[in-house]
């Protein structure tokens, strides 16, 4: 008992042990300031890779725009074609329901998005192709506008559009929707025979403008040219040279005219009428 008691008198006697004081890390060295000719030279290093960074990431988004643009064009003429020749094949109009089902499965792609597409083609040319190509349109945006059988609507529309006057292309769809809609209730899309009146409009309008070239523009654009010869020499040499350029775009359009021409009598040819 006396033993364990001085043990524990010894221990409370011992003095602590006292920590040793750890040595200070030495401060990092503050970097020395930049002279103003680094600091000029490292911002223009930046901004250099700043423009060619962005004006890289932008080509790429204008060309991966433009490719997806031509990409839907193309599936649409395709469809189309596959259409056409099954339909010489079979000697009778087709509707195209199995052809599509085939090109869906095909391309991974949904029966909508593959009409849409050929809506696309019907309805634009190369020139309006490469319009929305450039202006780099969103395809969720062509896809709406296409839907509008109204020629007047498609081109208001259309210039809202690029006026960024919709906020997305979504409000862009609904107003395509809201047109339609309208076109339907007013007849100016279809009626209860079928077809489109706009279409048909068109024909007449094409032949009232055929006859007005046939009876009237034509004989007197051939009545100027045949005296052309001889009335130049009457002519002061501006007037005389002004109406000699007119002439030769006169005879470009003919050129164009007689292509298109044949192609149309080709199509005429093809639908059997």
């Amino acid at each position: 008992m006396a033993k364990a008691t001085a043990t524990k008198k010894k221990q409370q006697t011992r003095k602590p042990a006292t920590k040793k004081p750890t040595a200070k890390k030495p401060e990092p060295k503050k970097p020395a300031p930049l002279a103003k000719s680094e600091r000029v030279k490292l911002e223009k290093l930046a901004q250099d890779r700043w423009a060619k960074v962005t004006t890289n990431l932008r080509n790429r988004r204008r060309q991966a725009a433009a490719d997806v643009i031509q990409y839907r064009y193309d599936v649409g003429l395709f469809a189309i074609e596959l259409m056409e020749d099954r339909a010489k094949e079979l000697g009778k109009k087709l509707y195209g329901d199995r052809t599509v089902e085939q090109l869906c499965e095909a391309l991974n792609e949904s029966s909508s998005t593959v009409h849409t597409c050929i809506k696309f083609s019907r309805k634009c040319d190369k020139k309006e192709l490469d319009y929305f190509k450039t202006h780099e349109w969103p395809w969720r945006a062509v896809s709406s506008i296409v839907t509008v059988e109204d020629a007047k609507a498609y081109r208001q529309l259309k210039e809202s559009f690029e006026q960024k006057k919709f906020k997305n292309t979504d409000e862009l769809k609904e107003a395509a929707k809201a047109v339609n809609e309208q076109s339907k209730k007013d007849g100016t899309k279809s009626d209860r025979r079928g077809g489109s009146p706009t279409a048909r409009s068109m024909i007449k309008a094409f032949n009232t403008s055929c006859g007005a070239i046939a009876t009237k523009l034509m004989p007197n654009f051939m009545s100027i040219v045949k005296s052309f010869g001889k009335d130049s020499q009457k002519m002061e040499p501006d007037v005389a040279e002004e109406m000699a350029a007119e002439i030769k775009k006169g005879k470009k359009a003919l050129d164009t005219l007689k292509k298109m021409v044949e192609r149309t009598e080709a199509l005429i040819a093809e639908v059997g009428i």
